[in-house]
């Protein structure tokens, strides 16, 4: 995320949300993901499920 708009200049003045999607999330994995501020996106049968921490981090 940290290069990500040296990279695409033309997105330089959005806010940007990072997510982790997977059909199985590790508990570590979602944890660290949480904690860094960004979504997790898990499939659950036909649905997904999302879930975010306290205050999502807008980079």
């Amino acid at each position: 995320m940290r290069n990500f708009k040296k990279l695409f200049p033309i997105y330089k003045n959005y806010k940007l949300y990072a997510a982790l999607a997977s059909f199985h999330v590790n508990d570590d994995a979602r944890a660290e993901a949480l904690k860094r501020g960004y979504f997790v996106l898990q499939r659950r049968g036909k649905l997904i499920h999302a879930e975010s921490g306290d205050t999502p981090t807008a980079f």
